[in-house]
Parts: structure tokens; sequence; C-alpha cells
């Protein structure tokens, strides 16, 4: 029996789909065509990650931590008033995957870039590379491009596979029979129409540098991370992209990346189409060893 993870007060709820936009595995949906005038339903618990993002972005409060959530459990709480701006902006700062209709400014993404630019290197080596993407066409086929790299993997992934898996661990044949269903689901809202991967923002932003230097994916992602928190200041959401950091030989042949150089982070920017009204703790605190 799958343990829940969050649960949701249909007394409370109005049905906004604000949960239904932001959930990253996509397990919330509205339940249509049934006498309760379609709720919103959990599908396939057990793929949910515990970020809290339903929660916080509920303007009704109708989602809570679920009594079962051992593993991972969260509390949801109002960001206190007295909060100075440099501290609020780390418990502010999430993953956005709901953005407005509207293109980032040409200037908004150089400052975004400088702000980046401004990490650290190894060595001081500064040898990174950004490439932007903002037209529709481009994400659209990046889009296609990326998925592609996972078809295969669902083939490969067959039931004899991840039986003979089983024999020697099951938690191993759990874990590819989830990833199996997370690209399954990629193909499904595909097909639909949407961007699973991309998730409609209007402006993608690839981190390469040289491959054969050791410190090149540190020196990407800390100046991602440095885009990502100086984009929170200016009322820029982003996220992190993994699905296509995994495909990234498919994004370097598109953006014509030189052969001696990679890409090791990537991650999309624009502005959120949804307001989260409440931070999310965890009482797990972390391990310190002094």
């Amino acid at each position: 029996m799958n343990m829940q993870t969050i649960t949701i007060d249909h007394n409370r709820c109005t049905l906004c789909m604000n949960c239904t936009y932001v959930c990253p595995p996509q397990i919330l949906h509205r339940e249509d065509g049934r006498s309760d005038e379609g709720r919103i339903i959990i599908d396939k618990s057990e793929r949910c990650v515990s970020c809290g993002h339903c929660a916080a972005v509920c303007p009704a409060d109708a989602i809570r931590c679920h009594s079962d959530n051992k593993k991972n459990p969260f509390i949801i709480r109002s960001l206190p008033d007295d909060l100075p701006p440099e501290r609020s902006l780390f418990y502010t700062k999430r993953s956005i995957r709901a953005y407005k209709d509207q293109p980032l400014e040409a200037e908004t993404v150089k400052k975004l870039i400088h702000y980046g630019d401004l990490a650290p290197s190894g060595h001081n080596f500064r040898q990174r590379k950004y490439y932007v993407v903002t037209a529709p066409e481009l994400i659209n086929r990046l889009e296609d491009e990326v998925l592609s790299v996972y078809k295969p993997l669902t083939k490969i992934l067959n039931p004899v596979l991840l039986g003979l898996i089983g024999v020697f661990s099951k938690s191993a044949k759990h874990e590819l029979s989830d990833l199996k269903e997370s690209f399954l689901n990629l193909f499904e809202e595909r097909g639909a129409g949407k961007m699973p991967v991309f998730r409609n923002a209007p402006c993608i932003i690839c981190i390469a540098a040289p491959t054969k230097s050791t410190s090149s994916s540190e020196d990407c992602t800390i100046a991602q991370t440095y885009m990502m928190l100086a984009g929170e200041t200016m009322d820029v959401g982003s996220c992190i992209i993994g699905y296509a950091q995994y495909a990234h030989k498919k994004l370097e042949k598109l953006l014509n990346v030189p052969k001696d150089h990679s890409i090791y982070a990537v991650t999309v920017f624009g502005y959120p189409a949804i307001e989260y009204k409440k931070i999310i703790e965890y009482p797990n605190k972390p391990v310190i060893h002094m």
C-alpha cells in the first residue's frame, strides 16, 4: 500500500488548479465527470517528492503534509514580516514551472548573465560560454530533441529486463520502473501539446565550458545558482532542467557549441504565472559533523 505524502481538504479547495500547474511529477489532476464535481485527486502518490509546491501555492490552505509522510515531512509557514530581504531571498526561492506568456527583456537576460559570471571559477579560468534561447521555434525543437533521448530507454526498460533486475534488487527494479513511468508521462504530455521539459518558459540559458577542464561542471553550476538567485531579486523565476542536462549532446549540436566544450547547466527563466503564498520548511535537520 502506498504511503500518502499530502492530503487535500476538498471542502476548502476552490479548484483554482494552481497545484496541478506546479507539481513536478504531475500527480495532481482534476477528476472530471464524477458526482463530486471534478475535485482534485492524487494520482500515483508514490511519485510525490514532498516538495510542498502544491501547499505553498494553495490560496485556500487546502493542502497539507499527510501524517503518513515519515520520510520527508514538511511544515507550511508564512514568511515572517521582520525577515531581512537578504535572508527572505533563500526562503522564497522556488523552482518555477508555470510562466506568464511574456518574454524576458534582452536587458534582463544580460543582467542575469552578468551576475552569473560574477561566480568564481576554478583557477579563475573564466571560460564559461552562455547560450540564450528565446525563439519559440527553437525552444520547440529543443523540447523534441531532448525527449528523443529518452524514447529508447523506455524500450530497454521492458518487463523482462525489469523482472531480471528484480531478482537481484527489488529496490532497483522499483526505481527503474518509476523512471520509465516518468518518461512515458513526458511523452504523454508532449502528445497533448504541452512542454513538459522546458515548461513553456520564454527563455533557456545553457552554460558551457571546456570539456577537459576538471572544474567545468562546478564552474557552470555555481554560475547557474548565481543567476537564479539574481533572478529572484528581479521577480524572474527559474528552474533547473535536469532532463535537458542529461541530453546535453543534443543541445550542443543544435546550439553549435564548440566540440571541445560541453553544456553543464540548463536553466529556464521567465516571469512566474503563480505566486507562492507560503514557505516550506522541513523538520528533518541536516546531519552536521564538527
